[in-house]
């Protein structure tokens, strides 16, 4: 089963995107800090790794951090800071967060990894439509 990790201190936030990335079919391991999630990182491979920006410590660890091929995402509840998409970035969601914009964002990253370089588009879509954007 592939794994994710889910950065977030946030209990309503984190318990909605918790459901929605097991709904995909993903284990979730959930981190209130980065420390935590640092040393997850350190021994664990994750398929996809979501971030809530406003986590203390969330963005300098992603900085620090390899992608090594995992689809990293994004909360924020505010603009996106300058630098966020050369974190590997692949999606950014607002807050609210809802349930279906995972799903979305997860599917459409699947989509554009399983297809090759064709898969962009359908990424972009699923994206934007998560976003409120489609």
């Amino acid at each position: 089963m592939e794994k994710a990790l889910l950065l977030c201190e946030r209990p309503q936030d984190a318990r909605t995107v918790r459901m929605a990335l097991e709904e995909q079919g993903l284990a979730v391991d959930h981190c209130f800090e980065a420390y935590t999630a640092e040393r997850l990182l350190e021994s664990q491979s994750y398929a996809v790794i979501f971030f809530d920006l406003e986590t203390p410590g969330a963005m300098e660890l992603m900085r620090r951090t390899p992608i090594n091929g995992a689809a990293r995402i994004a909360l924020t509840n505010r603009s996106v800071p300058v630098g966020t998409l050369r974190l590997g970035v692949k999606a950014v969601l607002f807050r609210p967060v809802k349930a279906e914009q995972v799903g979305q964002a997860v599917a459409g990253l699947r989509a554009k990894f399983a297809a090759g370089p064709q898969g962009h588009r359908a990424a972009e879509i699923a994206v934007e439509f998560a976003e409120g954007r489609g």
